[in-house]
């Protein structure tokens, strides 16, 4: 899923799951920005097929594997043009 995004620096962040399992990956300038997806209708639309509550996420920033593996996947997203939000999913 892809969301218009203004270019800027920011840094990697995932949303993981109470048990502590990474979901999502993507870009954000801040931590509260990471956090404000979860809130997102659009958002909490597109994880209903993951069964979780979009509100029992938390936000962190990615770790180095988790990083590497939203890179990859940016890398080779036909449509990813460095100017959308890409939602890269680390588990299901």
């Amino acid at each position: 899923m892809l969301k218009t995004r203004s270019p800027s620096f920011s840094r990697i962040f995932v949303l993981e799951r109470p048990d502590g399992r990474a979901l999502v990956a993507f870009e954000a300038h801040s931590l509260i920005e990471a956090q404000r997806l979860r809130k997102e209708s659009w958002f909490c639309d597109e994880i209903k097929d993951h069964d979780v509550d979009a509100r029992t996420l938390r936000a962190r920033p990615a770790s180095a594997a988790e990083t590497s593996a939203y890179q990859t996947a940016l890398a080779t997203a036909p449509s990813a043009n460095g100017e959308d939000l890409y939602l890269a999913y680390l588990a299901g």
